[in-house]
């Protein structure tokens, strides 16, 4: 026989959720879960709290607070996505550690002052366009060895600046292990008043970013940053 009662206050606290301006969080008797495998279940943080305490096999889905809005969470996935955006987690957590290709090179730097009399397609079709594309060229050879359209992160050692390019064509110096274009290089602090050329070199160590970690992989890398950060 159905609980009219039971069901009627499931419906009403499912359309009508608690106000959460006051610290009173509905119960297990007041259930806005959907097969929720923690039925005292109120907010984010106590969902993570408890889910690292459990490590429940299969997730069931489960209506939770994240900050002052209402959510369903159908999936690790919608965990992850949840925790990363609520606790700001940043996406290294997420992910192996970058892989250092040349931890301390010189980066020559083209387009400064414009297209320097390159004005055709670069070697992976794309128009050269220094000052709106975050592009750069490595050497022949690595470009079509491997890294050619891959994106890495390029620092600037003298003042700690990264950023994120895709390798897009082959060149350069001989001395350079990367040949960045203008945007890039003007995010890393390089001088407008630099060049292609002799004047045009920075010394960089540039990484490839590091590879997804598996589901359950991510959300124990999650779980422990938070307790860090706590």
């Amino acid at each position: 026989m159905i609980d009219i009662t039971s069901l009627f206050v499931e419906v009403i606290a499912k359309f009508h959720p608690p106000d959460t301006s006051s610290n009173d969080f509905p119960t297990e008797e007041v259930a806005f879960s959907t097969g929720v495998s923690f039925p005292d279940l109120t907010t984010i943080e106590e969902f993570v709290a408890q889910y690292q305490a459990s490590k429940p096999k299969v997730f069931k889905p489960v209506d939770v607070w994240v900050g002052n809005n209402y959510y369903t969470l159908k999936s690790k996935e919608d965990l992850i996505a949840k925790v990363k955006s609520h606790f700001k987690v940043p996406e290294n957590v997420f992910q192996t550690k970058n892989k250092v290709l040349w931890p301390n090179c010189i980066a020559s730097v083209y387009g400064l002052n414009g297209s320097e009399g390159n004005t055709g397609l670069t070697a992976s079709g794309t128009t050269f366009d220094p000052w709106n594309t975050m592009g750069a060229a490595v050497r022949v050879g690595e470009y079509f060895n491997g890294l050619g359209g891959k994106h890495v992160f390029v620092k600037n050692l003298a003042n700690g600046k990264e950023v994120k390019v895709k390798i897009i064509d082959n060149g350069g110096l001989p001395e350079a292990c990367i040949d960045l274009q203008a945007l890039p290089a003007s995010k890393l602090g390089v001088p407008d008043t630099y060049a292609g050329g002799p004047g045009g070199k920075i010394d960089v160590s540039v990484s490839l970013p590091g590879s997804p970690l598996t589901v359950d992989q991510q959300l124990n890398s999650a779980f422990e940053y938070i307790k860090i950060k706590k």
